[in-house]
């Protein structure tokens, strides 16, 4: 197997915390599809900031209708919202152990909080998924969801075993809100605005990869993995 990882900069840290693992990555990279591989392996609770913005929108609350027409126009959620949700789910009795968040550090106001808040206390190790927009844009556009435990499938490159029906509990699959031709467009244009500024941001810190997201998902996951084992063992 062919390595296609870029290595931006890595310390061994050394002093032993649970670790926050952060995944970035443009919409449809495969962020979700890894964490889920992640926390199978590793045991670690997969956060994604999306499926909290979703549970608000599901349970109506006041909160949640406003992010659900944030969504549907494209426009992101502020950051006074998102980095609320993540502190209180971080600060579980669940994650003592270490954590995947998956859908933050989409601005660098962002990325400084995460830094700010949870580096005392987490080992902060960062991936990021490159892939194009084309292919970014080819992803979401056929990305469907379960309703009922959020797995994620794509009715091209991952389709479930029964049409339209989850592997995992049979509940139906869905489109988000938000996977739409036009929302697309201004999630990746939003996304390469912020990349620049998140890119120096990281180089400056230890524990951040960029990975080649477009390669088969057990192929990338690998590489994670191995990565993982290695920062892990050297603790």
């Amino acid at each position: 197997m062919r390595l296609f990882f870029v290595f931006l900069f890595f310390t061994i840290n050394v002093f032993a915390k649970p670790p926050l693992i952060i995944l970035i990555g443009p919409p449809g990279s495969g962020k979700g599809t890894q964490a889920d591989l992640i926390k199978s392996n590793f045991s670690y609770p997969h956060i994604s900031t999306g499926d909290l913005l979703r549970d608000n929108i599901e349970n109506q609350t006041q909160i949640g209708n406003q992010i659900e027409k944030l969504l549907k126009n494209g426009t992101m959620v502020p950051d006074s919202i998102i980095l609320k949700m993540l502190y209180d789910r971080v600060h579980s009795n669940d994650c003592n152990n270490g954590a995947i968040i998956d859908g933050s550090s989409r601005t660098i106001d962002q990325a400084k909080y995460l830094y700010n808040v949870f580096s005392d206390e987490y080992n902060l190790i960062i991936f990021f998924f490159d892939l194009s927009d084309d292919k970014s844009t080819k992803r979401i556009i056929n990305r469907v969801i379960c309703k009922n435990c959020n797995a994620v499938y794509n009715k091209v490159y991952y389709p479930s075993k029964s049409d339209k029906k989850c592997d995992n509990c049979s509940e139906n699959l869905l489109t988000r809100i938000d996977d739409k031709q036009d929302v697309i467009i201004k999630r990746l244009n939003f996304y390469n605005n912020q990349l620049p500024k998140l890119t120096k941001f990281y180089m400056q810190k230890s524990n951040v990869f960029h990975l080649d997201a477009d390669q088969p998902r057990d192929e990338i996951f690998l590489v994670i993995k191995n990565l993982l084992l290695h920062i892990e063992n050297n603790f």
